[in-house]
């Protein structure tokens, strides 16, 4: 749980500072749901209505991008160990695409 916080925090401090632009951006794509649920949160403290003031898009799917509905990017990490370990304990050197799937939820 500590990592969530250090995660969701710096996504809250980096949407202070660039919500705080003169020119502010209207989407922020995050390098993970936590970071984005950070952001999420300093967005409704400053009153933004999520999409129409300020779109947001995680990453990795995770439970805080379902609980509050931040559209991600799940890179099916979960499939993606699963085949690597296929792979290596088929002494294989096959590359395999697994490809990235949109989840689109309300923050877009």
């Amino acid at each position: 749980m500590k990592n969530f916080d250090i995660f969701k925090e710096k996504g809250y401090h980096a949407a202070e500072k660039l919500l705080d632009l003169k020119t502010r951006p209207p989407v922020i794509y995050t390098n993970g749901d936590e970071v984005a649920g950070g952001i999420f949160k300093y967005a409704l403290s400053r009153n933004y209505t999520i999409p129409d003031d300020l779109a947001i898009l995680g990453q990795e799917n995770q439970p805080i991008g379902t609980g509050l509905d931040i559209s991600t990017v799940d890179h099916q990490l979960i499939k993606v160990g699963e085949t690597a370990f296929d792979l290596a304990i088929a002494k294989s050197r096959e590359k395999v695409k697994i490809p990235y799937v949109l989840i689109q939820r309300s923050s877009v």
